[in-house]
């Protein structure tokens, strides 16, 4: 299929991708166009495809919950077997993101999970029940993310500075209603607090103080866009960075991924690399290109680095498991 996406599509995906809910009359000041053109342009991207999802971020983590990552590769399989095997990982409640890859690994997906005891069970589980079609069987718990603006859809937009803030000292509890309220936000995360109201069963007002309210309190970390990259004239990467001294290096480093225009977030992990880059280029070999620069300057500290190209999402879902 083709896309015709002009500049003004792309000012118009670049500024809902650092914030999916804001109004149209807000939107429409920053890109210079009218309102209904803008909603316009917004229903004709999403009815083609080009956004496939508005997505919001929650901290997992800061609510006591394990955010773990999955990477593998398949053996032995039918198209049948596989498609079985992504089935079955996107209907677990705790899953959060589900995709297949190209590259080091085939297949990767992440969950979240209440505590130890509940991974355990769901890794012996699933590995049981699959142990004759995978094989290079890895997973990592994720420590902390961080979320970068798409900055080279607009060449001429300025990077923000990195500040780095301290992780909360404790966990957060959530009543019924705010789970209700960000998982419907997981679904959608430009769902109208009307319809948010009418699933919860509270005022739409009461709705949009809510969602204030977390998102003053870091609960929504960010509400943002699933692209089909193809659209933009992108493809979809996941480096794997792995460093002899980490903790000398971490400020560095994020600065560095900070200053790329092309890498989107960065998460900490506990598991067999430290970092996992999120990069959209143009090609493989621009990712080749940005690990060579990397070992160039971390050239004292790096230990490895690999990829994965993301060829289709299956779920990208950070609400669901809320749901009781």
């Amino acid at each position: 299929m083709a896309w015709d996406i002009d500049a003004k599509d792309r000012a118009i995906i670049f500024h809902l991708d650092e914030d999916a809910r804001q109004p149209i009359s807000q939107l429409s000041k920053k890109v210079k166009l009218n309102r209904e053109v803008v909603r316009y342009r917004i229903d004709r991207m999403v009815e083609q495809g080009v956004i496939q999802k508005f997505l919001t971020y929650i901290p997992i983590t800061h609510l006591g919950y394990l955010l773990v990552s999955f990477f593998m590769n398949f053996q032995d399989t039918s198209v049948r077997d596989e498609e079985e095997i992504i089935k079955y990982v996107n209907g677990k409640k705790g899953a959060i993101w589900c995709a297949s890859t190209n590259g080091r690994f085939d297949f990767g997906f992440t969950i979240s999970a209440k505590n130890m005891n509940d991974l355990a069970t769901f890794v012996a589980e699933f590995r049981d029940k699959y142990r004759h079609l995978i094989t290079d069987f890895q997973m990592g718990n994720v420590v902390r993310d961080w979320q970068f603006r798409r900055a080279y859809l607009l060449e001429d937009e300025e990077e923000e500075e990195l500040i780095f803030g301290k992780l909360a000292s404790h966990q957060t509890e959530l009543d019924k209603t705010d789970r209700k309220i960000l998982a419907a936000l997981g679904e959608d995360g430009r769902m109208r607090a009307v319809e948010i109201a009418h699933r919860v069963g509270i005022s739409a007002d009461s709705v949009a103080d809510r969602i204030s309210k977390l998102k003053k309190e870091k609960l929504i970390s960010k509400t943002s866009l699933l692209l089909n990259n193809s659209a933009i004239k992108r493809k979809a990467f996941k480096s794997f960075i792995t460093f002899h001294n980490v903790k000398k290096v971490e400020e560095r480093f994020l600065n560095y991924c900070h200053e790329n225009r092309n890498i989107i977030s960065v998460k900490r992990m506990l598991g067999p690399w430290e970092y996992e880059v999120d990069v959209e280029l143009e090609s493989e070999d621009e990712v080749r290109e940005l690990h060579a620069k990397l070992k160039e300057r971390f050239a004292e500290s790096i230990r490895s680095a690999s990829f994965v190209s993301i060829y289709r999402v299956h779920k990208f879902d950070m609400g669901g498991f809320l749901l009781e």
